[in-house]
């Protein structure tokens, strides 16, 4: 309220004002309140990392879950945090070069978003494998990244699940190829017909023909 007139010894004789309710505000801050909470159980149950990359400006938000990932204790009880903005530092040598043509491909415009997984250094001194998808949500005028949106997650069990997975059929595949046995495996297609996926290497011999015959012709 304001005084707009007063009485000669100076005190207030009119006021003019302007009431408003605030229903309608508090509703919508309450509903904002419901989403970021929503947002935030959902960020905590799936284990994923959100960020928000200013690229000029080397500014990075990220949100508390990151520093669980990264094996760090939270800067504060807050959702959104700011972070050291350490680029490609804590990205293994060996993935570099695929990190770089991801996000090359995405700066120039050949894709519309850019995923990699990289193994990462956590604060605790391992390394673990994590998947980063991101996307740029504002450019220059030249088409240069100013600002990429993404999130990272925690993929290195099943990493661990694919090498012993992996190491698992390379010992099979070569003890029966030193068995006196002769073994085969075949996948059944959609209109029945066979197709090898993988024979031991005496089979074909045995059948007086070479691999690639014996897989046109088996």
């Amino acid at each position: 309220a304001s005084v707009i007139a007063r009485h000669p010894d100076g005190t207030p004789r009119v006021l003019a004002g302007v009431c408003m309710s605030l229903d309608e505000t508090k509703a919508l801050e309450a509903e904002l309140a419901i989403a970021h909470e929503r947002l935030q159980l959902a960020v905590d149950a799936s284990g994923m990392a959100l960020w928000d990359w200013r690229v000029r400006e080397r500014r990075l938000t990220c949100s508390h879950s990151w520093w669980t990932l990264m094996r760090e204790t939270p800067r504060s009880a807050d959702f959104w945090q700011e972070a050291p903005s350490e680029g490609l530092e804590r990205v293994h040598p060996d993935d570099l070069p695929a990190v770089h043509a991801a996000f090359a491909a995405h700066a120039t415009g050949q894709a519309d978003a850019f995923d990699y997984e990289v193994r990462r250094l956590c604060a605790d001194g391992s390394w673990r494998w994590m998947r980063t998808h991101g996307r740029a949500i504002e450019r220059a005028s030249d088409g240069a990244p100013l600002r990429i949106v993404g999130c990272t997650t925690d993929v290195h069990e099943r990493h661990l699940a694919e090498e012993r997975l992996a190491e698992s059929e390379l010992r099979f595949r070569t003890a029966s190829s030193l068995a006196s046995e002769h073994i085969s495996e075949f996948a059944v297609e959609a209109d029945g017909t066979l197709r090898l996926l993988w024979c031991s290497e005496s089979l074909p011999g045995l059948l007086r023909c070479d691999r690639e015959r014996f897989a046109a012709e088996c």
